[in-house]
């Protein structure tokens, strides 16, 4: 069984990813794919399977998920 200590771990990592991901994507934008540097191609590739994996770790059962642009909770629900 899931702690509520793994789950909030799980959470604040999906939050980091997601924030890490978001960074990468502004800079892209700015900087433009001509004058981007190959080591943002390489976070923004290996940024998404990372936060989809860390969603995945909540295997079992439902878990509440906060969205980041409202407050709202949603329920995700894996089989």
């Amino acid at each position: 069984m899931t702690t509520p200590e793994e789950i909030q771990n799980q959470q604040e990592r999906l939050q980091i990813a997601r924030r890490v991901l978001v960074i990468c994507l502004q800079q892209l934008a700015m900087l433009g794919t001509a004058n981007a540097q190959p080591s943002l191609f390489t976070s923004i590739r290996e940024g998404r399977p990372h936060i989809r994996q860390t969603k995945n770790s909540f295997a079992f059962g439902i878990v509440k998920l906060k969205t980041s642009s409202t407050t709202k909770l949603r329920t995700l629900k894996f089989l």
